[in-house]
């Protein structure tokens, strides 16, 4: 779900999966400071379809001296629709570098991109649904470029992670679920595992309590956060060779 204010900035632009443009003229109203104190300003909501580009940007992008406003706006989203399938890191100077002219703008220009791309899956709270997860998040790792070798090690953590959830944060409740976020940007894979359980540390055993330590040898970053329930982030950068 998208919420969205536009506050004296031009419209945003939403790029649907297959590079369809559309600009996003709901909830106008003037600058920031330019309002009666105590106005709320309007909001728009919408669900944005999944494998679609956001793009923001100020006015600097599009104005030229001597053309008209729309005629600025059509160019962006001819060439957002264009790149709808370049890497996020890539698009924004792509989007820059078309948009502006080669002596530069008469305004300055900022210009955000967002990718509605995430792999998102609420997995249940059962052993049992690991192995549709494992091969869930290999397949769409693949889509996405990652190697054999990387996607192995990602799968691996993630399926330890969400194990560690269900055992140790729910105690193998039925009913519940543990959240997974991927992500794909440049030569990094992150992944989020979250349960709003409560951590209960392992029962002693021989061969217990060591997911932890094989994630932190799989990934290169661990955080955990035991707040209100559970999360657990992770990050891998791709095509570095481990021991």
């Amino acid at each position: 779900m998208l919420r969205y204010a536009c506050a004296g900035h031009p419209p945003p632009l939403l790029v649907e999966p297959g590079g369809t443009p559309s600009f996003l003229w709901e909830a106008r109203s003037g600058p920031l400071g330019a309002t009666a104190a105590g106005r709320a300003r309007t909001e728009a909501s919408m669900q944005v379809p999944h494998g679609s580009r956001l793009v923001l940007y100020t006015d600097g992008l599009v104005e030229r001296r001597g053309e008209r406003f729309h005629h600025g706006l059509d160019r962006l989203a001819a060439l957002a629709a264009e790149h709808w399938q370049t890497p996020l890191p890539a698009l924004a100077g792509r989007l820059s570098d078309a948009m502006l002219p080669s002596g530069g703008g008469h305004d300055d220009m900022c210009l955000l991109a967002l990718d509605y791309t995430d792999a998102a899956p609420d997995v249940p709270a059962r052993m049992s649904a690991l192995a549709g997860l494992r091969a869930a998040l290999d397949a769409w790792l693949g889509g996405r470029g990652v190697g054999d070798y990387d996607r192995y090690g990602v799968v691996l953590a993630t399926a330890e992670a969400v194990a560690n959830a269900i055992e140790h944060g729910y105690e193998f409740v039925e009913g519940r679920t543990v959240g997974v976020l991927a992500q794909v940007d440049g030569g990094t894979v992150a992944v989020r595992v979250t349960d709003d359980g409560r951590w209960r540390p392992p029962r002693a055993a021989l061969h217990r309590g060591r997911g932890l330590a094989l994630i932190g040898r799989l990934m290169d970053e661990l955080v955990i956060d035991r707040g209100t329930g559970t999360t657990v982030l992770m990050r891998r950068r791709t095509g570095v060779e481990r021991r």
